[in-house]
C-alpha cells in the first residue's frame, strides 16, 4: 500500500523535529532524576515517533 502524505514539506520538518526531540531529550533526561518527565517523554515517543517510523521506513 502506498502512503499518502498529509503535508509535503511542513510535515517532514515536524516529524524530524519530533524524532530529534525524543531521542535527544530522552538521552538527556535519562541522566537526571525526572522520572515523571522521562515517562511522559517515553510515552510521547512511543505514541508519535513509532507511528513516524511505521509510515516512513516502508
Amino acid at each position: 500500500m502506498q502512503n499518502t502524505k498529509q503535508v509535503s514539506g511542513q510535515g517532514s520538518a515536524r516529524e524530524t523535529i519530533l524524532v530529534i526531540f525524543c531521542f535527544l531529550g530522552h538521552s538527556l533526561l535519562s541522566y537526571g532524576n525526572n522520572a515523571i518527565i522521562r515517562w511522559n517523554l517515553k510515552y510521547l515517543c512511543f505514541k508519535d515517533v513509532e507511528i513516524y517510523f511505521i509510515f516512513k521506513v516502508d
